[in-house]
C-alpha cells in the first residue's frame, strides 16, 4: 500500500475540501490574517507620500519640476524679476562635461552650428564650420532634440559626435 502525501499541516493532499458549489476550496483555516497588517502599512505609506507632497508644494517651488533654470538661476521660458526669457524656452548646456554653464536658447541647435554666449544667461547659434568654431575657442554643436524644455543629444547624432 502506498503512503498518502500530506501537506505542511498533516492533511492528505487528495482531501481538498469542496465548497458549496462543488468546486475545490483552496482557502485554509490554518493561516493567519496578514492582509490587515499589509493594508495598514500601505495606507501609512500613502499618507506619508501625501504629507511629503504637501510640504514640498507649499514650501518649495513647483516650477522647478517643469521649467529649467539657467546658470543665473532664472527660469527659461518665463518672465521673472523683470528679466524677459519668454522667447528662450530651452535649456542648453554647451559643454556636456561641464554642468555649470547652462543657458536659455530659442531653439535646440542643429548639426554644425557654433554656440554664441550672450553673457546674460541666453545664447544663440551661428552656422560656421566646425574647424572655425574651434579656432575661435567656441563650442561646436551637433544635432539636439528637445525633451521637457531641455536640449539633449539626438540619439541619431551620437555617432556623429564621435567624429568631432
Amino acid at each position: 500500500m502506498s503512503e498518502e502525501k500530506v501537506d505542511d499541516y498533516g492533511e492528505p493532499i487528495s482531501s481538498i475540501s469542496k465548497g458549496e458549489d462543488g468546486k475545490p476550496d483552496f482557502r485554509q483555516n490554518h493561516g493567519c490574517c496578514r492582509d490587515l497588517y499589509c493594508l495598514i502599512i500601505f495606507i501609512a505609506a500613502i499618507i506619508a507620500m501625501i504629507v511629503i507632497f504637501a510640504i514640498g508644494f507649499t514650501k518649495g517651488d513647483p516650477r522647478k519640476l517643469i521649467y529649467p533654470l539657467n546658470e543665473n538661476g532664472m527660469y527659461c521660458g518665463l518672465t521673472v524679476n523683470r528679466t524677459e526669457l519668454k522667447d528662450f524656452p530651452y535649456l542648453f548646456r554647451p559643454n556636456l562635461a561641464n554642468n555649470t554653464k547652462e543657458v536659455c536658447v530659442k531653439e535646440c541647435p542643429k548639426a554644425n552650428q557654433c554656440f554664441l554666449d550672450n553673457n546674460d544667461g541666453t545664447g544663440s547659434f551661428e552656422d560656421i564650420e566646425t574647424e572655425q568654431c574651434i579656432a575661435q575657442l567656441r563650442f561646436p554643436t551637433f544635432l539636439m532634440t528637445d525633451l521637457i524644455y531641455r536640449c539633449i543629444p539626438d540619439p541619431k547624432a551620437v555617432g556623429d559626435a564621435a567624429e568631432l
